[in-house]
């Protein structure tokens, strides 16, 4: 069963990317494609709306394609498919029994729907579903209780002042009555989000073939906590010891002053190197001194050369 929309429900679902059809209030025939109807549709009156339901097919038996979280709106009627019923109960972007059965595609919109698809999954194993069982999931009432306690303080307390405290154990008629469905929560739907992009990182990260592209998979983590992109970074850092394990990379020191004396380009870089012989161990000073003079006596005398 398709539900049909109000014209202002028809435009947000047409805005959110929806596939919309329109036809007059009371008309037997087929909805039809916008693009039939003038751009101010929405704001007439005399015409209804629904939406395009996708199809597929499984084992002969046609039904509208299961529904998905960008589908539905908290606390919407839904219908989910299980081996042994159905289930009608409400939507509930919390619970993560309802998150995984939408992401496994078991959620229909409506009881005929879910009922074709039971029949067409045990079909394909040889089954016959004749009348498919639908239960309705139990709602609890839970009902808040109050009790009230005067605290009152001792006479030699300094500035005392009583108060009273609410605290919930009587019945009160005032208490609000919070539905639940019976399907309990186990794991909050943002944590199914995180552990889901968490494996497809860290899947990922083993697959990387270059360090920048390991090292760029932390553009993702911005908004998680330190213990959650821990079990990210850890893998990236293992996958950049693959790529360039710690026994292959060359540590570059940088050269000794002896060496530095000897390669010195001219009198300028020379005295500087002087300076830093000053800063060196005594034993070692006079050694390094005498690697200065020879080298400031090759470069004066390359400048003798150069002028003759």
């Amino acid at each position: 069963m398709n539900p049909i929309l109000s014209g202002t429900e028809a435009f947000n679902a047409m805005m959110a990317g929806k596939h919309v059809m329109c036809r007059p209030v009371g008309d037997m025939l087929d909805f039809d494609e916008l693009d039939q109807f003038p751009a101010t549709i929405f704001a007439k009156t005399g015409f209804e709306f629904c939406l395009k339901l996708e199809m597929m097919e499984v084992s002969g038996i046609r039904f509208t394609k299961p529904l998905n979280a960008l589908e539905l709106n908290d606390g919407q009627d839904i219908f989910i498919v299980q081996p042994t019923c159905i289930v009608h109960t409400k939507y509930d972007v919390t619970n993560a029994e309802i998150q995984n059965s939408l992401l496994n595609g078991f959620v229909q919109a409506d009881e005929e729907n879910a009922k074709l698809q039971l029949q067409a999954i045990a079909d394909l194993f040889g089954r016959v579903v004749v009348h498919p069982i639908v239960k309705t999931a139990e709602i609890k009432i839970r009902k808040t209780r109050t009790r009230k306690l005067k605290a009152d303080t001792a006479a030699n307390e300094q500035n005392s002042i009583s108060h009273d405290v609410e605290v919930k154990t009587q019945p009160s008629e005032e208490a609000v009555a919070e539905p639940s469905i019976s399907i309990e929560l186990q794991v909050p739907a943002e944590d199914l989000e995180y552990k889901n992009l968490l494996n497809d990182l860290l899947n990922r990260a083993a697959m990387a073939k270059t360090p920048t592209e390991a090292t760029a998979l932390t553009s993702y983590t911005k908004s998680w906590s330190e213990a959650q992109r821990k079990p990210l970074l850890d893998a990236i850092h293992k996958r950049l010891n693959e790529l360039n394990p710690p026994e292959n990379a060359q540590v570059k020191e940088p050269p000794s002053l002896m060496v530095q004396i000897q390669n010195a380009k001219d009198l300028t870089e020379l005295d500087c190197l002087e300076i830093e012989v000053s800063t060196r161990h005594a034993d070692i000073q006079p050694k390094l001194m005498g690697y200065v003079k020879r080298r400031r006596f090759e470069l004066e005398n390359q400048g003798s050369e150069v002028a003759q």
